[in-house]
């Protein structure tokens, strides 16, 4: 039963990728840092809404610029000008699709059997130790924006980015290594939860994004096709936009 479900899809490898595991790490940084600096740049001319009345920036304006450039330079650094950049990240049709939503209905039914057991332990919004504070401040940034913004941008933006760059690109970057394909996806999932919350050295706080990402990265290995765990994201952050601004 498990050989059947994390077996190979496709022909191998499941990513055509040009770079290795420190190219790919230095373009995924080098993606991310001009992609904020231009954001911040067009704040500072008045071209997007910077600063809010408390002083802080408008994370969902930022978030206008920033997305699509970090999509723009993850297919052209894919691509390298010269080839498919949506096959080099293995967005392409997906097989087993079938077999693997069963699965994953099974895999939910479970989670939240297990999240409804645990729930009387971990509802103390007082614990700073289980309490995330990234989480918080998405949920102010949600509440800031009105629905239709927050589904264009935190609901279907942010995954289609996030999955470009972390399952496409950098998973694909430690896939030809001697990690294989889930040593390849420890570290991206790795990758991806301190991305969500960079400022935090407790472990509760990246274990749930950390799970997802290797979620996420099963999903890419059972069906061959990036569709699905962009389709799975979006489908998460839909639900919790609409959770929170209800």
């Amino acid at each position: 039963m498990l050989a059947r479900l994390f077996r190979p899809v496709g022909p191998a490898p499941v990513f055509a990728p040009s770079w290795g595991p420190v190219m790919g790490m230095v373009w995924a940084f080098l993606i991310m840092i001009a992609s904020y600096l231009a954001a911040f740049a067009a704040a500072e001319f008045g071209l997007i809404k910077g600063p809010l009345p408390d002083g802080k920036f408008d994370i969902g304006a930022l978030d206008r610029v920033i997305l699509p450039l970090q999509i723009l330079f993850v297919l052209l650094v894919a691509s390298r000008l010269r080839r498919n950049p949506l096959e080099a990240l293995a967005v392409r049709r997906p097989v087993r699709l079938a077999s693997f939503l069963a699965t994953l209905l099974a895999i939910v039914a479970v989670v939240l059997l297990i999240a409804l057991a645990a729930s009387p332990f971990l509802d103390d919004d007082d614990d700073e130790f289980v309490s995330d504070p990234n989480q918080k401040l998405n949920e102010e940034n949600i509440r800031r924006l009105s629905l239709p913004e927050n589904l264009l941008v935190t609901g279907f933006a942010a995954p289609v980015t996030e999955e470009l760059l972390f399952r496409g690109f950098l998973l694909g970057s430690f896939f030809n290594t001697r990690l294989w394909f889930w040593g390849a996806a420890v570290i991206s999932s790795a990758l991806f939860a301190l991305a969500h919350n960079p400022t935090s050295l407790n472990i509760l706080h990246h274990a749930p994004q950390f799970i997802m990402g290797l979620c996420l990265a099963w999903a890419l290995r059972h069906t061959g096709s990036l569709w699905v765990p962009i389709g799975l994201h979006i489908l998460k952050n839909t639900n919790a936009v609409f959770m929170v601004s209800s």
